[in-house]
């Protein structure tokens, strides 16, 4: 009897496991259908058509009406498990695969079944490509794990079930064949899709905020029967310790009339008006209008956006303000182009802004590897609407100019080289460097007067100082003393000596000097001393002196 009682409850356990692993889909009958062709087709076998005869309460299961829906009962065996795969990865993400405790590190191509959950790490993003062609962008900072991910294999609808456990993904979902399934839950709340454009971001202290941009979402608290529709243009939330939904117009997409479309540099930097302080944005670049191919993907606050590491191209920029409740507002989609290669040379040399006299000068910058040759141009304007001169296919990156007119020029240099199909192009034109010509400048010509000492006086020049030399021979090779004065005036305390020669030069704001001034001869007023040690008067003759 014992025995009984457990084979008995042995089957039962198979039952109840069996009754468990049974779904039931619907067949909407079409001409032609009999029931031993959806038999064969949902349950493997024609023979079973006298089960869904029963099933269905047929009393003619020989005639199917055009129309009527067919419920059929299917098993585990009828659904075939599926992979999505990774098509983007921008900093880190990982997986834990089913019945794992270790993360691996996940790259393009990489595949993600059943159970596993995929994690991004601060700072990064990635992209899922389902295998029934839905695609999944996943946020900074999320985990999203793959409940459920298989299709049928009479129709092909797929049945997706995913579990968000933190952060932010963004889904455009394939519409959805009948018997298929679309559903993203968190612990709070759970959204069933048929073909929509929604996010939905975890907001912390078990909160879920849901944006809907196209199609609609019915959405609501787990384990509550009704779900509210939540209609494209509209966001939701939903809060622990309530069960209703609340339901409110996503923010006004943010206007990039302004925003400029076209870009030379490698890195991407821009920003965006009419962005109020503090509000964050979630900006992204893709290679489509539809952003399904979401090549790198940021959210900022306060600060410019910055794009890099992108090839030349066309690409779309999309932006979404995100509102105080943590929901994305209205997108908004532009074309921009980027053509940053090659890149341009860096400006060497004059340093920018400084000021050098008129003279020949040359303009260098750094070389370029694999570079052809160089373009320069010269300007009086910042902005280069007008040339003052240009040179074409400089060999090196170094241009020599001759003597220029005073003024303020601005330069910049821009690279020739193979591009990847091995035609010459030349890459845009790099930042601007500036520099001022000021004229030579002008010898002084010094006066000398006497009223105690010696006072040495010159016309001043604006921005300049002066170097004053004296020496006991007009060669200025010996006993020479130099002076460097800011002011155009020099009070001389002489030595007793005989003979003294003196010259000034002028040292401009550049650096440059201007010739020495004719030398003046100065003769003592008193007895002085000559270098052999003979006492002279003031006209140069010998004083007697005694021992």
């Amino acid at each position: 009897m014992p025995a009984i009682l457990h084979l008995l409850a042995g089957l039962m356990i198979c039952a109840s496991a069996q009754a468990r692993s049974v779904e039931t889909v619907l067949h909407v009958v079409r001409r032609g259908d009999t029931l031993a062709a959806l038999s064969a087709r949902y349950l493997g076998r024609a023979s079973l058509w006298r089960q869904l005869s029963i099933l269905n309460n047929l009393a003619d299961p020989r005639h199917l009406t055009v129309g009527k829906k067919i419920n059929i009962q299917v098993g585990a065996a009828s659904w075939q498990p599926q992979a999505a795969r990774m098509v983007q990865v921008q900093g880190t993400a990982s997986v834990v695969r089913k019945g794992k405790r270790a993360a691996e590190p996940l790259t393009v191509g990489d595949r993600v079944a059943e159970g596993d959950a995929v994690r991004t790490a601060p700072g990064s993003f990635a992209a899922l490509l389902l295998s029934e062609g839905s695609i999944v962008h996943m946020q900074a900072d999320t985990t999203l794990r793959v409940s459920r991910l298989r299709k049928l294999n009479a129709t092909g609808a797929t049945r997706v079930n995913m579990r968000l456990e933190s952060g932010r993904f963004d889904a455009a979902v394939t519409p959805v064949l009948p018997n298929g399934r679309f559903q993203v839950s968190t612990p709070l709340a759970i959204a069933g899709v048929r073909g929509t454009r929604f996010g939905m971001t975890a907001l912390g202290n078990g909160a879920v905020g849901l944006d809907v941009l196209e199609g609609a979402v019915e959405f609501g608290a787990r384990g509550v029967g009704a779900k509210t529709r939540v209609d494209a243009g509209t966001g939701a939330t939903a809060a622990p310790g309530t069960r209703r939904v609340a339901l409110h117009a996503l923010a006004t997409a943010l206007d990039l009339s302004t925003v400029p479309t076209d870009y030379d540099r490698p890195v991407i930097s821009l920003t965006l008006p009419g962005v109020p302080v503090g509000t964050a944005v979630l900006a992204q670049i893709a290679s489509d209008p539809s952003l399904r191919n979401v090549l790198q993907s940021q959210i900022v606050r306060d600060r410019p956006i910055r794009f890099s590491t992108l090839d030349d191209g066309n690409y779309y920029l999309a932006v979404r303000v995100i509102d105080n409740d943590g929901v994305m507002g209205q997108q908004r989609v532009v074309p921009i182009r980027l053509k940053a290669r090659p890149e341009a040379p860096w400006p060497y040399s004059p340093h920018s802004g400084i000021r050098i006299p008129r003279r020949e000068a040359s303009l260098v910058c750094t070389d370029v590897q694999g570079a052809y040759a160089y373009d320069f141009q010269l300007s009086h304007m910042p902005d280069f609407t007008s040339l003052v001169a240009e040179a074409a296919k400089q060999p090196t990156c170094r241009w020599d100019l001759s003597a220029l007119d005073e003024g303020t020029y601005y330069w910049r240099a821009a690279t020739i080289a193979r591009n990847s199909q091995g035609a010459i192009v030349r890459g845009p034109y790099g930042d601007a460097s500036s520099f001022v010509v000021t004229p030579f400048p002008v010898a002084p010509e010094p006066t000398l007067e006497y009223d105690g000492s010696t006072i040495v006086r010159w016309t001043a020049e604006a921005g300049s100082h002066y170097e004053l030399q004296i020496a006991s021979d007009p060669n200025f090779t010996r006993n020479v003393q130099l002076l460097e004065l800011d002011e155009p005036q020099a009070k001389l305390a002489l030595t007793q000596r005989c003979e003294y020669f003196l010259r000034v030069r002028t040292v401009g704001a550049s650096g440059a000097t201007s010739a020495f001034s004719a030398t003046r001869r100065l003769r003592a007023s008193v007895l002085c001393t000559e270098d052999d040690g003979v006492v002279l008067d003031s006209d140069g003759v010998p004083v007697q002196t005694g021992h």
